[in-house]
This record gives C-alpha cells, structure tokens and sequence, in this order.
C-alpha cells in the first residue's frame, strides 16, 4: 500500500493529466446519439455489424455486402469483439425471437452500440496522451514529457477525433507508436524493437492503408543510429526482420479485404492521385494552408515548435535528422502521392492531426527550456499562459458536445407541434422524423436506392411496437433530384442549410410556399460552421456559439 502511494505522489502530475485527456475526450461523447451528424463515422461500425450478421471475418467473402466498409478492417474487428457480449446479453436478457429481431431493434435504436465504440477511440486517444509522454520523457527528461502530453491532452484536433469512431484517432495512436519504437531503435538498436516494429507497421496497415509511409520514421532511426556504413545497415538482419513481419501481416490484411487494398479506396484511388496533375509552387500553397489551419487550431503548439526545432536540433543533431524530417516528408506524400492533401483549397484537418506530435515534441522542449529559468513562481505563470487557451478552447468545445445540436431541437419540436400523420417534405439527412410505412413504400417507388437502413427495419416493424409519432413523410436528401415529385398537398417542409445561398432552386420554391413557423440556429453570429467536418476559421469563434449544427427551418406550406 505503503508503495502505491509513494508511486501516485511521485507520478500526480501525469496522473492529472491522464485524468484531464479522460474527461475531454469522454465528456460529449454522445453527441447527436442515436443519429448520425458525423460524416464517415459509420462504415467501421456497420463493417463490425456486418460481420456479425454474416458470422465471417473475411470481408473477401462477401464483397458486395462489404462496400459499407471502406477503410481497412482492424478497427472493425476491434468494434466486434466489444460489440458482441453487448449484443448477447441484450438478446438473451430481452424479448426476441431470433437474431434478425434484435438486429432490427438495433437499426432502430443505434445509439448504444455506437456509445461503445465511441468509448473505444476515446480510451485510444487517452492511451495516445501516455505514450507521447513515454517519447518526450525518453527523447528528453521527464518534464519535456509531461508538457508534450499536457499538449496532446488540449489538442483540440486530437480531442475532436477521439470523441467519434473515424480512423484517425486510432492512426495517430499506430503512428506515436512507430515513433516511440523509433526512438528505442535510435538510442538502443535491439532485435526485439524492430521484430515490434513489423507488428505495429502491420497493424498499421490494417488501420489504414496509408499508415506504412510512417515506416520512413522508422528507416531514419535506424539509419541514423551506430556508426555503420549504410552498405552494411542495409544488409543489417534485424532490417529485414521488420520488413519481413510487416510484409506478412500487411499480406494478411490484404487477403482478407482485397477490395480496398486493390479495389475502389486502394490502387484506385492511389493511380488518380498520381495521375493528377501536380506542381511545385502548389506544394507549397498547400503547405501554407496546413500552416494556416495549425495556427488556427494549435497556434501556440505551432510558434512554440518553431524555437523548439533550433533547440531540439543543438541537443542532438541525429535525434532531429529522425524526427524533424518527418513532417516535411508527410507533406510530400499527402500532396504528391496521396490526394492532394486538400480539398477546395482547405487542408484536410486528419493529414493535420499526423504532424501534431512532431510539433508538440519542439514545443515542449521550447517551454521546457524557458520555464527551467524562472523562478517557481514565474514558472507556474508561464505553464498556466501556455495551456490557458488551449483548454478553455478544448472545455468550449465539449460543453457544445453536451448541448443538443440544433437538428435534434427541431426534431423534437415537430414531435411536440405537428400532429401525428402531418404530411411533410423534408431536406435533412441524418436525422428525420419518423417517417409512415406508407410513405416509406411511396418513397421507394420514386427511387429505391433513396431507401436507408432504417426505413427497412420499420418496415419490418410490428404496428403494436411501431415508433411514433409517425408522418407521412418524403425525404428529399436521398431522391436522385431527376426523381423528385413533390405535390402540393403537403403541409411542411422541414429545411436546414449552413449557408442558405446553397439550398437548390426546388428548394427555394417550396419555401416560396410556405410561412416560418419555427427556426433553430447555433448562434446569432452569421451563417454556422460545421466544425465536425473541418473549421478553417479560428477556433475562437466557437466561444461566441450556443450549440452545434446548421440552421434549421419548418415552414407551414
């Protein structure tokens, strides 16, 4: 007991921090649950679910039921194996028939299911904020450590990433962990780091296919260490060791889901990146915009990092060679191998969270350096200065987790104000009221591919445990607009927008029709911004938001 204690007095920082990572990346992480307001959030899931449903863990099997899943499949696998003691103890404590019943009910009713996998990508992320402590404490001092995973803990990037089940989040977490064997190679070149070394680049492989660039870390440590000529550290067996066990899982992952590594996300996408047409001074427009978004979102990681580098690299010229070459050379493959690394002139912000922690590392020693020159108390000012906006920015965000978005506000106000059977035309995706069989079947003969999951489980719904309030509802977002029919018999239209100039012509004739009965807004400020989908503004702004979500219009036709 007595050792306990002394172990939490002499480690309470960490622990602090590690409690704080905990609370911000859990706090909120039911946001818009049981719908689904996250892009991209759903095919890692539904690829676990899927495999459930057709008892197989090859996705090569059954190619067509597995387009739903677009990424590798490790997390998937994951997902499943948490998944599925849930799922039994729901079927064998409930009242269903058979497994196709409760699989409908969890159509229905999703929100459970995606709790616990959210949870899994928080404790990942949490789990991240450690091992950046372990690569600052290793690479410096234990300060330097403890000031790079205070920094991972405010990433606002990194905190928005570990609250959904998108693939970045658990990337990041393979990529510290090439970066920490790295470091154990550079400073101790053991047989047993580059045999883990295989695994995680493996692993990797099967989290995202893009992850095994990260291995250059990795070829520079080992480069980089001993005094070897580069002959011989290329004929080095414990070299090949590593390359031999990552080709072998990687070859694993790729018989078992073919279709993305060969099919529509892998070679596919990987021949149209390389037949685009690229230049030298766009690199570097690219490369501005990723400055741009760091300053935005990690502004004092990114000024910090700057003094750091030049620290860093009079510490140890070799240490900086391993780790300061590796955002430079993520640039390079985001923007000429892999897809641009932008879109519509905006980086994409999880390329962004890749290059976080090389930052941070500078950073850190940056704030390491200054602080060891003050006194305690000015030291304490400083460390309170450097993380006051970061969390206050981090605490803003969560707490707008924790408010109702606005698409649900209206939901819930058409179940309170409309009656029930209302004829309604609605523009929403993710989220709709309930909609009538009947108006499900009419929705279908006007386009059957407009037809989702969920209209298919109430199909299959008894009228005695049929959701209400129901309406005979017709959802725009899904029918090709070639196909839209809308008569004029109906009575609302349901509208949301982020920017109204957006909404279509057909859209803003029904308006035309009607009168406003009902509005919800994140906030008086102007149009919103979809922050879960990438903020190119400052992240200041979200101080001034009540909520999070598009505007959201009922009009009375």
């Amino acid at each position: 007991m007595m050792a306990r204690i002394k172990l939490i007095k002499k480690n309470w920082p960490l622990i602090c921090i590690i409690g704080l990572a905990l609370f911000l990346r859990f706090w909120g992480l039911n946001y818009g649950l049981p719908y689904f307001l996250i892009d991209d959030e759903r095919t890692l899931v539904y690829g676990a679910l899927k495999m459930g449903e057709l008892k197989t863990l090859i996705p090569a099997l059954h190619a067509e039921e597995f387009k739903i899943l677009y990424y590798a499949p490790l997390m998937s696998y994951i997902y499943l194996f948490f998944i599925t003691p849930f799922v039994l103890i729901q079927y064998f404590t409930g009242h269903f028939a058979n497994l196709a019943e409760i699989a409908n009910y969890f159509v229905i009713d999703p929100g459970p299911i995606w709790l616990i996998a959210r949870a899994i990508n928080a404790l990942i992320g949490a789990a991240s904020v450690f091992l950046l402590f372990l690569i600052g404490k290793k690479a410096f001092n234990n300060w330097v450590g403890l000031i790079s995973a205070a920094f991972l803990t405010t990433s606002f990037l990194h905190i928005q990433f570990s609250h959904f089940t998108r693939l970045w989040g658990p990337s990041l977490f393979i990529v510290l962990l090439v970066m920490f064997l790295s470091l154990c190679i550079w400073k101790s070149p053991k047989i047993k780091y580059y045999l883990w070394m295989g695994i995680v680049g493996g692993l990797g492989f099967g989290t995202n296919y893009i992850l095994p660039v990260t291995l250059f870390i990795f070829l520079m440590a080992h480069f980089a260490t001993g005094k070897n000529s580069i002959l011989n550290k290329l004929k080095d067996r414990k070299l090949w060791l590593t390359i031999v066990v990552f080709v072998l899982l990687a070859g694993i992952f790729t018989m078992i889901f073919p279709q993305l590594f060969v099919g529509w996300t892998g070679l596919g996408r990987l021949e149209g990146a390389l037949a685009a047409n690229r230049s030298f001074s766009q690199f570097l427009f690219v490369s501005f915009a990723y400055m741009k978004a760091l300053l935005f979102y990690e502004p004092l990681v990114l000024i910090f990092s700057l003094f750091g580098s030049a620290f860093f690299y009079f510490k140890s010229k070799g240490l900086a060679l391993v780790f300061l070459t590796w955002p430079v050379f993520w640039l390079l493959i985001t923007y000429f191998i892999l897809h641009g690394g932008y879109i519509g002139g905006n980086p994409h912000l999880h390329y962004i969270l890749v290059i976080i922690p090389w930052l941070i590392l500078p950073a850190s020693y940056a704030v390491y350096q200054l602080a060891a020159k003050l006194p305690p108390v000015l030291r304490i000012i400083l460390l309170i200065l450097v993380f006051a906006y970061p969390a206050a920015a981090s605490f803003q965000y969560v707490n707008l987790l924790n408010q109702k978005d606005t698409r649900i506000l209206a939901k819930e106000w058409v179940e309170e104000n409309i009656p029930q059977g209302s004829r309604i035309v609605s523009n929403w995706n993710y989220i709709n009221p309930i909609p009538t069989k009947e108006s499900i079947l009419l929705q279908e003969e006007l386009d059957e591919d407009s037809v989702r999951a969920l209209d298919k489980a109430l199909l299959k719904t008894e009228s005695s445990e049929y959701p209400q309030p129901s309406y005979n509802l017709l959802k725009l977002a899904y029918i090709d607009k070639e196909k839209w029919v809308i008569p004029h018999d109906y009575q609302y239209f349901l509208v949301f927008f982020w920017k109204e100039e957006n909404l279509l012509p057909e859209e803003k004739k029904i308006i035309e029709r009607g009168r406003l009965i009902a509005e919800f807004k994140q906030s008086d400020a102007g149009n919103p911004e979809n922050i879960n989908a990438g903020l190119y503004i400052s992240v200041s702004t979200i101080f001034s938001w009540d909520r999070l979500g598009p505007i959201v219009r009922i009009y009375e036709l």
